[in-house]
């Protein structure tokens, strides 16, 4: 685990020549209310609400001895495994990007050095 945490990109959550006025959403997850404020667009925010409103009701359904906050946890679990999981796709590909076009490089200098 700890060789994913130093391979990671960490990102600055604000950006200094644009920052958006913040505003509050209201939102319903799992029954339980919400407010936060944010400068991120009120339909994204409402978006991630309901994944993971629907993550939540889907663990509770397939797990009956979980409380709730049990549920929140395993939620946030599955939530960090997606992303692990697709940073992992992300640098395959981007290794995968990194042969192909190294591979079409010589290619090229090599057709470039028959012609001369």
């Amino acid at each position: 685990m700890q060789k994913r945490r130093s391979a990671r990109t960490v990102r600055s959550a604000t950006k200094i020549d644009s920052l958006p006025a913040k505003r509050s959403v209201s939102l319903t997850i799992a029954g339980q209310r919400l407010s936060i404020r944010t400068d991120k667009e009120e339909d994204y925010i409402h978006q991630l609400a309901e994944y993971v409103d629907e993550m939540v009701e889907e663990l509770r359904r397939g797990t009956r001895s979980a409380s709730t906050p049990q549920l929140y946890l395993l939620a946030a679990l599955n939530m960090a495994d997606e992303l692990f999981q697709a940073q992992d796709r992300t640098e395959d590909l981007k290794e995968e990007i990194q042969r192909r076009t190294e591979r079409l490089i010589r290619m090229l200098e090599g057709s470039s050095s028959e012609e001369t």
